[in-house]
Order: C-alpha cells, then sequence, then structure tokens
C-alpha cells in the first residue's frame, strides 16, 4: 500500500475535519515510549507535522500556525495541535514518505526542538 497516495487521495478529495496520523516504525508499548513518533495530518492545502521522541517535541521552523489548533486522529478523535506545526501540505506528503523510508526525522524539514511535551 502507498500511504502517501492513500493520504493526498483522501486530501484530495476535500477536507472538511483536518486529519492526522502518528506514525511509528513498531507499535507503541506505552505513552512513554522513547520510540520516535512523526505525527502528520492533512487539511486541504496545509498539514501538520511534529516529530517526537520520548518527552522531546521538534516542530516545523517555518511552521504558520501561531496557535493550538485542532486536528482529528484518523478524522475522528480530537487532537489539539501545537503551535507552529501547520506547513503547505506537499511538505507533509514528503516527510511521510522519508519517515516511512528510513524511519528518522524527516531532513527535508528544518526543525526546531527544545519543547516538552508538557509545553
Amino acid at each position: 500500500m502507498d500511504v502517501v497516495a492513500e493520504v493526498r487521495a483522501l486530501n484530495s478529495a476535500g477536507v472538511d475535519v483536518p486529519w492526522l496520523w502518528e506514525f511509528t516504525r513498531t507499535r507503541q508499548s506505552s505513552p512513554n515510549d522513547e520510540q520516535p513518533i512523526l505525527t502528520a495530518g492533512v487539511n486541504n492545502s496545509v498539514g501538520v507535522l511534529e516529530w517526537r521522541q520520548g518527552q522531546d517535541v521538534w516542530v516545523p521552523a517555518s511552521g504558520a500556525n501561531p496557535d493550538w489548533t485542532d486536528y482529528a486522529a484518523a478524522g475522528l478523535h480530537p487532537y489539539a495541535v501545537r503551535p507552529h506545526t501547520e506547513v503547505p501540505v506537499d511538505a507533509v506528503y514528503a516527510a511521510i514518505m522519508e519517515f516511512i523510508t528510513t524511519g528518522d526525522r524527516p531532513a527535508g524539514i528544518e526543525w526546531r526542538g527544545g519543547i516538552s511535551i508538557f509545553d
């Protein structure tokens, strides 16, 4: 299955509720799992990206939204998205593909870190 093609098709149909997903290499064993998580979402021409590993969070340096915003996990469950995570949707597609390929934080995005999951 081509995950990026599926996300692109869903978004191309027009999104009424902003969707997002958490991508990991293996199933999370607990909320405190140290494995990396790429949160990626789509909302028509924009989307969100966040990289989390343990209690540390990185957001795109060019993230546009100044305030918390709402997306929905898998389109169903409310999910508050932190400031500075919204980027052009093509950057989201590229980041998902890079993570699926490498399992690493996408290098095609300039990240700003030093954020705690509690911030």
